[in-house]
């Protein structure tokens, strides 16, 4: 009977060997896959290889097929090409969006569980898979600070060939920071420096300690030159007041609540040595006003007074 089968209908029994051939391979590398898994610890390093793994095994099995069945699809050459070549171009974002998935897993343009700024939108990866990167999205429209608004983006991959990516955790995972002290002139300058840095080092002294070590490893991966990783503190006078500019680095997830601990604790600062130090706030003085006619009217006789 399969002799028979074979004689007739070749096609199709190469056609179902194929595709049980194509099947068993699959399933043993997937056990395959699911027992090497177990052993790696990182959780962004399993679904690396798991979707490596996939996009492999899909390639693998396609030029299988191509190499088994090229003889029945030679006459279908042309017409394939000239649809491929229309399906290309009507679906141009979704290939561009493929082609940037590999990009983004082989060069580590971000990865999951990184903060983000891509397609326009600041967010943490949550997922990322061969046409879309979804984002937990930060900011947005109603937040003001570096914390979860709710929604969750998508993002399609190809946006990285649009606009440049900023990766907030991509080698290390700190920042530098800054706020801005308003104070008034004629007060103590020292004393208002002396409380602004013993505010700011206990707040970022483990950041700063950890960074310090990062940063050696950095110089010599990148061309970068050496930075200060201390707190500082600028002075800019202006025409109001006098603006100090603190400088410090601080965990990118916690720029909001390092920045809320720092101002708390230069108010209290401030308040304790009010006679010598003192915030300052915006003036306006109204140097002259443009002369005004003014017309009295009668309520009688509506006539001008």
């Amino acid at each position: 009977m399969f002799s028979s089968l074979l004689a007739t209908q070749p096609f199709l029994v190469k056609l179902a060997i194929f595709c049980v051939a194509a099947a068993l391979f699959w399933f043993a590398v997937v056990v395959a896959r699911t027992r090497y898994l177990r052993k790696v610890g990182d959780p962004h390093a399993r679904r690396t290889i798991r979707r490596t793994v996939d996009l492999a095994l899909l390639a693998i099995i396609a030029i299988a097929a191509a190499f088994t069945f090229s003889q029945r699809l030679g006459g279908l050459a042309l017409s394939l090409g000239v649809a491929g070549a229309a399906v290309a171009f009507a679906l141009q974002q979704v290939l561009a969006s493929g082609v940037a998935f590999i990009q983004i897993m082989t060069n580590r343009v971000y990865r999951t569980g990184d903060r983000v700024k891509v397609g326009g939108v600041i967010g943490d990866v949550i997922q990322i898979n061969v046409f879309l990167t979804t984002l937990m999205e930060i900011r947005g429209d109603w937040v003001d600070g570096d914390q979860y608004t709710g929604r969750v983006v998508r993002v399609p991959n190809a946006a990285i060939y649009q606009q440049p990516v900023f990766n907030y955790s991509a080698d290390y995972e700190f920042l530098w920071d800054e706020l801005k002290v308003p104070v008034r002139y004629g007060g103590d300058r020292k004393l208002a420096v002396q409380i602004m840095m013993d505010a700011v080092s206990p707040l970022v002294a483990q950041a700063t300690e950890t960074m310090k070590r990062e940063w050696h490893q950095l110089k010599e991966d990148y061309a970068i030159e050496d930075a200060s990783l201390e707190p500082q503190v600028f002075l800019v006078a202006n025409d109001n007041w006098l603006e100090y500019s603190i400088r410090y680095l601080v965990d990118y997830k916690q720029r909001r609540s390092t920045k809320s601990a720092l101002c708390e604790a230069i108010v209290a600062a401030f308040e304790a040595h009010s006679e010598k130090v003192g915030f300052a706030s915006g003036t306006y003085d109204i140097v002259g006003l443009p002369p005004l006619k003014v017309d009295l009217v009668s309520s009688r006789a509506g006539e001008k007074t």
